[in-house]
């Protein structure tokens, strides 16, 4: 703070309490008539507890967490018991959303829960949702007011609301048996329950099995403790110069003694790794097979040097000299593994699992980006191979892409939708009289789509003919008709100049204003005058004018000279080329 400014060093009121980056924050509430001793909501939430730790093991029994686990314990809200959890997830996005799957099924087994979920960005849940909140939801206003019960996202709604609620005051509205303030919105729970829905096979598909040439003693640790290798590559992915001090002996995991074994990663860490160019430390006994230049990395080499960084991120992980309370308790349980365990023989290893799962979800061809940001569709095959691919690069991104033209086709059938765009009226607003069984059968109308008649709309706006055979002189003769008189009213005002005609020329026979076909080009002169004044008055820069062409796939070089309409000569930002 500036300390010219008035307050300063001042006493501005305790801070509020917030989050650290990547973390989610959960709480549990049992908000139901007949729980009312203390005794018997620890009790139920004991059950619920349990069922949570039951849950994760039969839907994630291999699942690793990028930093923390799924975690609740017991804490109190003026005599109200209830349970809360704290998960920092770090890159990995899929262990907030894996929080949000079993927080829903949760509540589907247990309806008698109330369940608040939020993030450092706040309510995320609406931010997923965010093409299809009503008017009224504002950011600004939602703080505890968005909550997960039976399996479905309500909203506690305030006729008129500028202000966020407390958490008191949200438990006391839920309470309240005034049940037209609890809305339930089934397009923002479908948008915002919609990664939520792939769960829990998408626990599974979150992992990335690999060989790794890694020393004997880190194989220990992996069979051991196989959810220890996120702290390891945590550690190795953001080391620093003081951490990788350990690795310059690496007295611990001697990489001398090396096996090759099957490595259980998750695909963010397993990115990280090989995201990363690092030379192995000198002299220490890391052998790594020469990197092939410009061709494909062999498997030999891959697993030499991912096994490198896992060895270098436990080297890290237990001999550096800072570490945190966390770092701290996983370090010491690795000492105490190492001093009573043997590692294992080349016996045991050799009955181990050798999976080695493809990596080529790595790699992004470029070709079929570029597609994808072009709007492209449709399957293609690609040049000298039979395969025939759907033109995304990945599967995510075609079900995005579906998704947003579904979205689209949902706006075009919005029949309150007029020429000024979404019209929003007071049905969007939360009201004290209407039924939110109501609002529901209204959201669930089926979406239907004329591709027909979208088509012709498509044309009409584009200037194109139409397919259609149909007697529509009249239509078009009335249209004609209403943009000459807005032509001669905007004359008379002298909005615009009078409408210049194109020189009519004789044809001779050969002349190359005749078609092959030996039709006259029709060509609209004031139309292309008014597009290429608009794309020189640009001056080189983005502008209308341009996006219009571009979007036409039309491409026009830079105007340096006199205009080709008689207009003075303009001067670009760019300097004068010199010819």
């Amino acid at each position: 703070m500036d300390p010219f400014t008035p307050g300063y060093g001042e006493f501005q009121g305790i801070p509020k309490r917030t989050l650290p980056d990547d973390t989610v924050q959960y709480s549990i509430y049992i908000l139901q008539p007949g729980h009312h001793l203390k005794t018997q909501l620890k009790s139920k939430l004991e059950d619920v507890r349990k069922a949570a730790t039951k849950l994760v093991h039969d839907w994630g029994e291999d699942y690793i967490w990028q930093r923390d686990e799924f975690k609740l314990e017991f804490q109190e809200l003026e005599g109200l018991p209830y349970l809360y959890g704290e998960t920092e997830f770090g890159d990995s996005i899929e262990d907030e959303w894996f929080i949000v799957a079993i927080l829903r099924e949760l509540s589907k087994n247990f309806p008698e829960l109330w369940i608040r979920v939020a993030d450092n960005d706040g309510e995320f849940l609406l931010i997923e949702a965010a093409n299809a909140l009503p008017s009224w939801v504002k950011p600004e206003i939602m703080d505890n007011r968005v909550w997960i019960n039976s399996g479905q996202l309500v909203l506690l709604a305030e006729k008129n609301a500028t202000t966020a609620i407390t958490l008191k005051t949200a438990l006391d509205m839920i309470r309240s048996s005034n049940k037209q303030q609890i809305q339930r919105i089934r397009l923002i729970e479908e948008e915002a329950f919609y990664r939520v829905s792939k769960f829990p096979a998408a626990a599974r598909d979150h992992l990335h099995y690999g060989l790794a040439k890694i020393p004997r003693k880190v194989a220990l640790i992996l069979r051991e403790r196989p959810q220890y290798i996120s702290a390891a590559v945590e550690q190795f992915y953001l080391r620093d110069p003081i951490s990788l001090k350990a690795c310059k002996a690496m007295r611990i995991f001697d990489p001398s003694d090396s096996v090759t074994v099957s490595v259980r990663f998750t695909k963010v860490l397993y990115a990280q790794l090989r995201s990363q160019d690092f030379d192995p430390p000198a002299g220490v006994g890391f052998t790594i097979p020469v990197r092939p230049q410009g061709g494909a990395q062999s498997k030999e080499f891959i697993a030499a040097d991912v096994g490198m960084k896992v060895a270098c991120g436990f080297e890290m992980l237990v001999d550096s000299e800072i570490k945190s309370k966390k770092e701290e308790a996983i370090a010491d349980d690795i000492r105490k593994i190492l001093s009573s365990k043997i590692p294992p023989t080349d016996t045991e290893i050799s009955t181990w699992s050798k999976r080695d799962d493809p990596d080529n979800w790595l790699d992004i061809d470029y070709n079929e980006f570029d597609q994808n940001l072009q709007g492209k569709s449709g399957k293609q095959q690609k040049p000298g191979i039979g395969k025939i691919f759907s033109g995304y690069g990945h599967k995510a991104a075609e079900e995005n892409l579906k998704k947003m033209v579904e979205r689209f086709e949902k706006f075009l059938n919005d029949e309150n939708a007029g020429f000024d765009g979404v019209e929003l009226d007071e049905d969007d607003e939360p009201s004290d009289d209407e039924d939110s069984s109501d609002e529901d059968e209204d959201e669930d109308a089926g979406v239907s789509f004329d591709e027909a008649e979208f088509e012709r709309m498509m044309r009409e706006m584009m200037g194109l003919p139409s397919d259609e055979k149909s007697d529509r002189a009249d239509e078009e003769e009335e249209i004609r008709r209403v943009m000459s008189q807005v032509e001669a009213e905007l004359k008379e005002e002298g909005v615009i100049e009078a409408v210049e005609r194109p020189r009519v020329q004789e044809v001779q026979e050969g002349d190359s204003d005749i078609d092959e076909d030996g039709s006259d080009v029709n060509i609209d002169f004031n139309l292309a005058k008014n597009i290429l004044e608009s794309f020189k008055s640009q001056g080189g820069m983005a502008g209308p004018g341009g996006n219009l062409l571009a979007s036409m796939g039309i491409a026009l070089p830079r105007d340096e000279g006199e205009s080709d309409m008689g207009g003075p000569k303009r001067k670009g930002k760019g300097k004068e080329r010199l010819d």
